[in-house]
C-alpha cells in the first residue's frame, strides 16, 4: 500500500479517537432512587398478615409502628442455644375486643408464637424483632405454642374474658 495513504488514514483515525475522547458531556446525570426490596421473611410475614387479617410489620428493633391498643414486648428464649426454650411472658389475659400489639424478640433461634385456634402463626428469625396486631374477637382460653419447640416446653396461655 501507499505509504502516504496509511499516514493520511492514520491521521484520520487518530482525530477521530481524539474528538470522542474529549467530547464534553453535556447532558445532565440523574439519580434514581433505589428502595431495597422486601426480604423473602418479610413477604412471607406480609403476606401470612393479609390471609390472617392482622397487620405486621418487620423491624431490627423494639420501637413499634404500631398504632392504638396495647403493647406487649415477649422474649422468644433459647437460653443463647442452651435449651430451656421459654416464652417470657408465657400467660396473657385480655378482654374480648382489646386490640393487642405484639412486640416479639428471639434470641438465637427461629421461633413462632402460635395459637391455631385463634388464627395466628408468627414467626420471628433469630436475633430480629417481628411486631403484629391482633383483635381478640372471642372469648376463651388458647393454647399457644413455638411449634419447633414444643416439645422442649416452649407453651404458654392466652385467656381473653
Amino acid at each position: 500500500m501507499n505509504k502516504w495513504f496509511l499516514v493520511t488514514l492514520f491521521s484520520i483515525f487518530s482525530v477521530f479517537l481524539f474528538s470522542c475522547s474529549s467530547a464534553e458531556d453535556n447532558s445532565e446525570v440523574t439519580e434514581t432512587s433505589y428502595s431495597k426490596p422486601p426480604t423473602a421473611s418479610e413477604q412471607a410475614i406480609q403476606s401470612a398478615s393479609k390471609s390472617l387479617g392482622t397487620t405486621v410489620s418487620s423491624s431490627d428493633s423494639s420501637n413499634s409502628n404500631l398504632t392504638g391498643g396495647t403493647r406487649v414486648e415477649i422474649k422468644l428464649r433459647d437460653d443463647k442455644g442452651s435449651g430451656a426454650y421459654v416464652y417470657t411472658p408465657a400467660d396473657f389475659t385480655f378482654k374480648v375486643g382489646q386490640v393487642v400489639n405484639f412486640v416479639m424478640t428471639s434470641e438465637t433461634e427461629l421461633h413462632t408464637f402460635t395459637v391455631d385456634d385463634l388464627n395466628i402463626d408468627q414467626s420471628v428469625d433469630a436475633g430480629e424483632t417481628v411486631e403484629f396486631s391482633f383483635k381478640f374477637d372471642k372469648p376463651g382460653t388458647f393454647e399457644l405454642i413455638c411449634i419447633p419447640h414444643e416439645t422442649q416446653g416452649m407453651i404458654g396461655k392466652i385467656t381473653v374474658q
